[in-house]
């Protein structure tokens, strides 16, 4: 009976830790991000990849289709290099809000997966924001991009590649601002300089007379 007890005290102590540690070792953070896909050829782990999703959407990172070429890239590369698991790792992407609900259709219908089309129609009900685009994309209206997805790793050299340009662009300008603060303030004690001496000037002259 005391064994019995020592043991149920165990457990009581052991299963909220187990409850509070986490579920995955998905990165949640832009650099963390980068770098988890920088080194995704040399340790692929597409059960990571929805978490990823999952953070990068609550990074505004799918907001703007025109700049998510890569994201994008990626994650059907993913779904296209697996495609026993493909079903299930857009299931496990879902819900998303409704602006990045069209990463889940683009993704699929780029994968190259054989039967894509089979795919897109069962994951539909879970994306009704994108359910017109689902329905030209099903129809060929809005065909699919031809060839190959984009492998995993070529599109991993495309996200770190784009956020370091991001950093030096911002560099620049925050650079340039700073450099154009700085000559404006030497400017301006340059004239309270010339003012200070115009004073002095008036002054002497004052007390001369």
């Amino acid at each position: 009976m005391r064994c019995i007890t020592i043991v149920a005290t165990l457990l009581a102590l052991a299963l909220p830790a187990a409850a509070a540690a986490p579920s995955g070792s998905e990165p949640n953070s832009a650099e963390a991000i980068q770098r988890w896909i920088a080194n995704y050829r040399a340790k692929p782990d597409p059960a990571a990849v929805p978490g990823v999703v999952r953070a990068l959407v609550k990074l505004g990172a799918f907001k703007d289709v025109e700049t998510s070429g890569t994201q994008l890239g990626f994650i059907a590369g993913i779904l296209g290099t697996n495609p026993a698991r493909a079903e299930e790792l857009v299931a496990k992407m879902l819900p998303l809000p409704d602006d990045a609900q069209w990463l889940v259709v683009r993704a699929i219908a780029y994968s190259g997966l054989p039967d894509w089309r089979s795919l897109l129609a069962k994951v539909a009900d879970r994306l009704p924001a994108r359910k017109v685009m689902i329905e030209r994309t099903l129809a060929g209206k809005l065909p699919p991009r031809r060839g190959a997805p984009d492998h995993p790793h070529r599109c991993a050299v495309a996200v770190v590649e784009g956020g370091r340009q991001r950093r030096e662009a911002h560099d620049r300008q925050h650079g340039e601002v700073h450099a154009c603060g700085q000559r404006r303030a030497r400017r301006r004690t340059a004239r309270d300089s010339q003012a200070r001496a115009r004073a002095s000037g008036e002054a002497c002259g004052r007390d001369a007379r």
